[in-house]
C-alpha cells in the first residue's frame, strides 16, 4: 500500500476487535478499536480514520447515531462508514443508514446475535472504500423517502415540495382526503403530511380511514394556530407528531427527518421482537422435541438397566453354582489322594487347572459387574489378620499339596484393625496367588509378608513374594481402568489379573503396586482407613 489507511473499529465485543486487528494490521492498515460510540467520536480528532468500521448495536449510542455524529463533524464528511450487524436489515434500515452517513453495510448471515464475520468479504469491502474512484451509490443505492402532501391549499403544497426537493425527497400531492387514500393503497410512501381542515373528508376522518385499513405509515398533521385541540384529538386517533401554520420549512423538514427516523427505528425494533418472538417460539418446539427425546431415553435407559441387571445376576448366580462345583471338587481330590509322592504328578495339574479355572469366574462375575457400574465395596470394619487367615484356610492345604507351601510371615504385633471390603480383599489375594501359580512352573514357594510402620496409625503393607521367573519389562505394564477392556486381551490374561487387583485397591482407598524382583506385588493401606 503506497498510502497509510486508518481504520477505527467501534464494537462492544472485544473478540470481533481483535479480530480485525489481526486480519487487517499485517495488510499495512493501522488500526485503532472502540468498545462504544462516545470513545469512538473522542478519538476522531486523534485519529482521524479513513473507514470506520461500525456495529450496529452498541452500548449508550447505536451505530446510526454515530455514524450521523461522525458525518456532522467538520472535517469527517468523507470517512467512509461500513456499519456491521447481526440483525437483519431491510430497505428501511438501509435508508436510515444512508441518511445517519453510512456509505454501506456489511451483512453478516446469522440472524441470532452472533457475529461469525466472512473475513475475506470484509477485506474486499474495505479495499474497495480505500480506492477512491469507488463509486458507494453501486454499494447501496441511496433510495429517496416520498413524503406524500394531502392538503387543499396549492400554495402551502408548492412550498412544501420546493423545499423537500431540495432536501433529495421525492414528493407526492393529493388536494383532498379522497385522492389521498387512493394514492396510499396503491402507491409507495414513507410519510404523510396531513392538512386538518380540507373539503370532503376532514384531516381527521382520513387519519381514522387510514388507521381502520392498517396502512402502516407515519402521519404529521398540519393545523392552524390555535386549534391545539384538534391536534390533541389527531393524536388519540393515531397521529405521529403535527405542525402549526404557518411554520418555517426548514424546521418542518428536519421534523419530518426526525419522525421517518423514529419510525424506521420503531420498526426496526418491532422486527427485532418479531424474531425473538420466532427464535422463542423455535427454541420451545425444540424443547418439546429435546424432553420428548429424553423420556424416550430415560425408557430406554430404563430397559438397558433392567437387562444388565438381569444379566449382571445371571452370571452371578452361575458362577457361583460353578464356583462351588469346582470347590467341592478340589476338596474331593485333596480328601481322596492326600499328601502322597505317588499320586502328586496326577494332583498337580488338577489342583492348579481347578483353582485358577475358581478365579477366573469369580473375575468375570466381578468385571460383570464393574461394566454395569454396580461394583460398590460394602465396607467394614475388620481384623485384618484374621481376615488373612480366613482367606488362606480354605485353599492353603489344596494349594500346598499342588508343591506351593504358602509362608504367611507375621510381622506386626498385636491386631490390626482397618476399614474394607471383605469380598474385594479375597478377590485381590486369589489373584495374586493365581499369578503367582503360573509363574511357578512346578515347585515354589508363596511367600505374604504383613508389615507396618511403627506407629499405631501408620501405613500397612502386605507384600507378595514367590519363587517363580520374574515379570519381564514389557510385562510390567501400566495399570489402568483400559486394561480392564479389550487391551486385557491384546497383552494377556496376567495384565486383566493385576488390573482388575489394581481397580479393587483403588476403589478402598489402597495403593497396588509392582515392586521389584524379589517382591512380586505390594499392596499399601494408608494410615486413614486404619
Amino acid at each position: 500500500m503506497k498510502q497509510e489507511c486508518r481504520i477505527l473499529v467501534v464494537d462492544d465485543d472485544l473478540s470481533f476487535r481483535r479480530l480485525i486487528e489481526k486480519e487487517f494490521k499485517p495488510l499495512g492498515y493501522t488500526v485503532r478499536t472502540a468498545g462504544d460510540g462516545e470513545t469512538a467520536l473522542d478519538l476522531l480528532e486523534v485519529f482521524r480514520p479513513h473507514i470506520v468500521i461500525l456495529d450496529l448495536l452498541l452500548p449508550k449510542m447505536d451505530g446510526f447515531e454515530v455514524a450521523k455524529r461522525i458525518k456532522q463533524k467538520p472535517g469527517f464528511q468523507s470517512v467512509h462508514i461500513l456499519m456491521v450487524t447481526a440483525v437483519y436489515l431491510d430497505e428501511e434500515d438501509i435508508k436510515r443508514a444512508i441518511r445517519g452517513g453510512a456509505d454501506g453495510y456489511y451483512f453478516k448471515p446469522d440472524l441470532i446475535l452472533t457475529k461469525p464475520v466472512h473475513i475475506k468479504e470484509l477485506k474486499e469491502a474495505v479495499d474497495s472504500m480505500r480506492k477512491e474512484d469507488v463509486d458507494f451509490q453501486t454499494v447501496i443505492p441511496k433510495t429517496k423517502d416520498t413524503v406524500l402532501i394531502i392538503d387543499d391549499d396549492e400554495k402551502n403544497r408548492k412550498i412544501l415540495k420546493m423545499r423537500l426537493l431540495s432536501e433529495n425527497f421525492l414528493v407526492k400531492e393529493a388536494e383532498d382526503g379522497y385522492k389521498g387514500l387512493k394514492m396510499l393503497e396503491e402507491e409507495d410512501c414513507n410519510i404523510v403530511l396531513l392538512d386538518v381542515k380540507m373539503p370532503g373528508m376532514s384531516g381527521i376522518d382520513l387519519l381514522s380511514e387510514i388507521k381502520k385499513k392498517e396502512i402502516d405509515i407515519p402521519i404529521m398533521m398540519m393545523t392552524a394556530y390555535g386549534s391545539e385541540s384538534i391536534a390533541v384529538e389527531a393524536f388519540k386517533k393515531g397521529a405521529d407528531d403535527y405542525l402549526i401554520k404557518p411554520f418555517d420549512t426548514q424546521t418542518a423538514v428536519k421534523r419530518i427527518s426526525d419522525l421517518l427516523e423514529r419510525h424506521s427505528l420503531k420498526k426496526s425494533n418491532e422486527k427485532l421482537v418479531n424474531r425473538l418472538k420466532a427464535i422463542s417460539i423455535d427454541l420451545i418446539g425444540r424443547l418439546n422435541i429435546m424432553e420428548v427425546q429424553n423420556l424416550r431415553l430415560e425408557e430406554a435407559y430404563l430397559r438397558h438397566k433392567e437387562l444388565s441387571d438381569f444379566n449382571q445376576e445371571f452370571v452371578r448366580r452361575e458362577a457361583e453354582k460353578v464356583q462351588n462345583t469346582l470347590w467341592e471338587m478340589t476338596k474331593m481330590i485333596s480328601e481322596c489322594f492326600g499328601n502322597t509322592s505317588s499320586q502328586e504328578p496326577k494332583i498337580f495339574p488338577i489342583q492348579k487347572n481347578l483353582f485358577l479355572s475358581l478365579v477366573s469366574l469369580m473375575n468375570l462375575s466381578r468385571l460383570t459387574a464393574i461394566q454395569a457400574r454396580l461394583c460398590h465395596p460394602n465396607l467394614k470394619k475388620i481384623n485384618l489378620k484374621e481376615e488373612i487367615k480366613k482367606i488362606l484356610s480354605d485353599w492353603q492345604k489344596p494349594i500346598e499339596e499342588c508343591c506351593f507351601p504358602i509362608k504367611f510371615e507375621d510381622n506386626i504385633e498385636g491386631d490390626v484393625e482397618i476399614t474394607a471390603d471383605p469380598q474385594f480383599l479375597k478377590e485381590i489375594f486369589f489373584n495374586v496367588l493365581s499369578n503367582s501359580i503360573m509363574r511357578m512352573e512346578t515347585k515354589g514357594t508363596l511367600t505374604i509378608s504383613l508389615k507396618g510402620k511403627e506407629k499405631e496409625n501408620g501405613a500397612i503393607f502386605i507384600d507378595f513374594s514367590d519363587s517363580g521367573k520374574p515379570l519381564e519389562n514389557d510385562e510390567t505394564v501400566k495399570l489402568d481402568l483400559d486394561s480392564l477392556g479389550t487391551r486385557a486381551y491384546k497383552v494377556g490374561g496376567e495384565v486383566l489379573k493385576m488390573s482388575l487387583c489394581w481397580y479393587l485397591c483403588e476403589t478402598l482407598g489402597w495403593f497396588f503396586s509392582i515392586p521389584n524382583e524379589t517382591t512380586r506385588f505390594t499392596l499399601e493401606i494408608p494410615p486413614t482407613l486404619r
